[in-house]
């Protein structure tokens, strides 16, 4: 082989090590690695780094409860098929934990065959199943005049106000403390929040997640009551899963079809629409990348809002 050719060949090699590098090729373990093994590392290894660390435990857990249990799957790599990568996803019962499994499966087996431990990849003739996904409604003035009727003297009470009156997911909520509160200028200032495991962390959902929230006046009265606690303490010392189950259980004594958390986040939005408050100050409210993403999911169009706009509309006309 001449010099050229061999310098080729170098450039050869070294762009297959880059094409390798951009699927995700991090390290090499040994070719003989069995899917669960790897599956594990690459969830520790490749995709902790990407994720808050709630949506981790929660990743982690769906794998605990819906894959790893099946030993028939845990094969080698070098022989696991797409037939058993659609008999596995076939398995799970729930339509969104299946979907959410095959998202993470299939990403850590792109990252297997970039690190030559498959002789193919088999997610390209992979088809994901689709889920109907229903989007969280925002609660109409009359539901709303009804739930807070409902929730006085509720133990949940002042926590639920806060996701209604600012916005805030679940977990950030939960990961208030009174230092958090700012009364001289009326701001909810977002730092925190709390794992699956009911941990406080830093590490937020997005980048937009650390946030500065107006206080309305509702909320600004119903959160005086902690205005001489500590500045450590946390507001609402829940788990998360608890304060989940506890609405669920509130909404269906109570007759709130189709209610969840994140409605009231959703309603949130959708009454700062109302008020007339710009879409953008709305998205940073919420702490979204993107403005898309509040008016596609979170600002809902209800019939006291077409009202509203029409009766605006009547009055210029």
């Amino acid at each position: 082989m001449d010099k050229t050719s061999e310098i080729l060949e170098l450039l050869k090699q070294l762009n297959d090590k880059v094409d390798k590098l951009a699927a995700g090729a991090l390290f090499v373990p040994e070719k003989s690695v069995l899917f669960f093994d790897w599956l594990s590392e690459w969830l520790e290894i490749v995709h902790r780094p990407n994720v808050s660390d709630s949506t981790f435990e929660k990743d982690r857990g769906l794998l605990v409860n819906h894959v790893f249990g099946k030993s028939q799957y845990n094969k080698p790599l070098a022989s696991f098929k797409l037939a058993d990568l659609n008999a596995l996803i076939a398995s799970i019962t729930f339509p969104r934990q299946k979907q959410i499994a095959s998202n993470l499966v299939t990403a850590a087996l792109r990252v297997a065959y970039g690190n030559d431990l498959m002789s193919k990849d088999i997610t390209v003739n992979f088809k994901k199943p689709s889920h109907d996904y229903s989007p969280d409604r925002a609660l109409t003035h009359i539901e709303e005049r009804r739930l807070l009727r409902l929730l006085h003297g509720f133990f949940l009470e002042t926590y639920l106000k806060v996701l209604l009156y600012a916005g805030l997911r679940r977990n950030e909520a939960l990961g208030l403390m009174r230092k958090d509160i700012d009364f001289e200028h009326d701001e909810l200032h977002v730092e925190r929040q709390v794992t699956l495991k009911n941990e406080l962390t830093s590490k937020l959902k997005t980048k937009g997640s650390r946030r500065v929230v107006k206080l309305f006046p509702a909320l600004r009265a119903e959160l005086l009551q902690f205005e001489w606690c500590a500045p450590d303490v946390r507001l609402f010392d829940f788990n998360p899963y608890y304060v989940t189950h506890r609405f669920s259980s509130f909404c269906a004594v109570n007759d709130f079809a189709s209610l969840s958390l994140k409605s009231l986040r959703a309603t949130f939005a959708t009454r700062c629409k109302e008020f007339g408050i710009p879409d953008v100050i709305i998205q940073s409210w919420l702490g979204h990348t993107s403005v898309a993403t509040t008016k596609k999911h979170y600002i809902k169009v209800n019939p006291e809002y077409v009202d509203i706009e029409f009766r605006k509309a009547l009055e210029k006309l």
